[in-house]
């Protein structure tokens, strides 16, 4: 590649890095009604939230979250609540999604959970049994970037398609 067309190349991703960035910013002002509350979840969290339901919060991936409970004067009280093993000791990329009280993730080889966010009690779990031999397909490991929700359904894609 010449000198040249790499600086050209470089300036292109500087300047889409940058509509990006304010496309970001702009995004992180957006604002969603809140829900009523859900079990397991207090009306003041609920009245601040609109869970999680798409990949970033909000369908243009806002990434910014509404709620305020945690600020600079508590956020030293903060604890570990719960955890969950998972079904699988690989690597782990999934964003999870809060949909009605409840949290869905995928896991690696494509298993998918259900999990109360209060208490981190696992409600379901799905495993597609993707078969190994597909884990020499995968360029990066057996992960799984995480899962949707639409219309009451969790949808995930399977590493074995």
């Amino acid at each position: 590649m010449r000198m040249r067309d790499r600086r050209e190349r470089g300036a292109g991703c500087r300047l889409a890095g940058l509509i990006l960035a304010g496309w970001l910013i702009a995004g992180c002002s957006e604002t969603a009604p809140p829900p009523s509350a859900s079990e397991g979840v207090s009306d003041e969290v609920a009245a601040q939230s609109n869970g999680w339901r798409h990949h970033g919060r909000t369908e243009t991936e806002a990434r910014f979250s509404p709620l305020d409970l945690i600020n600079e004067a508590n956020v030293g009280e903060l604890k570990l609540a719960w955890y969950l093993d998972l079904p699988t000791q690989r690597g782990q990329e999934a964003t999870p999604l809060v949909v009605d009280g409840v949290m869905y993730t995928s896991t690696a080889w494509s298993h998918v959970l259900a999990v109360d966010p209060v208490s981190g009690k696992q409600l379901w779990h799905f495993d597609p049994q993707v078969p190994g031999e597909t884990a020499v397909k995968a360029c990066c490991d057996v992960v799984n970037r995480g899962v949707a929700y639409l219309d009451g359904r969790v949808f995930v894609g399977t590493l074995d398609g």
